[in-house]
């Protein structure tokens, strides 16, 4: 996001996992979840 100056509130994170979630709050950016088959 620094590189390329993406300000957090246009940053989506995009994840499968609670942990994913975590990470997007964590970093201060809109999460995403989705579903994935095994």
């Amino acid at each position: 996001m620094e590189k390329w100056e993406i300000p957090k509130d246009r940053t989506y994170f995009i994840g499968d996992t609670t942990g994913d979630i975590k990470e997007a709050k964590e970093a201060g950016v809109k999460a995403v979840a989705v579903t994935t088959l095994p």
